[in-house]
């Protein structure tokens, strides 16, 4: 079960979402470039991983 602590959880006034550096977030959209290329590779490897692990498990069934 999970529980959550919302007490800990509490967001200061001060605190500003739009108080980013543009810097910051440029970066961060280059990096989800990358993301979703390493993304798809990371798709792809786990297709064949799991098509090999099913085979696996269906020849030690029988």
């Amino acid at each position: 079960m999970l529980s959550v602590n919302f007490n800990s959880l509490k967001i200061s006034k001060d605190t500003n979402i739009y108080n980013l550096n543009l810097e910051k977030l440029d970066g961060i959209q280059e990096g989800l470039k990358t993301f979703e290329g390493h993304q798809k590779l990371l798709y792809n490897f786990f297709t064949v991983f799991n098509m090999f692990t099913i085979i696996c498990f269906y020849d030690r069934k029988k």
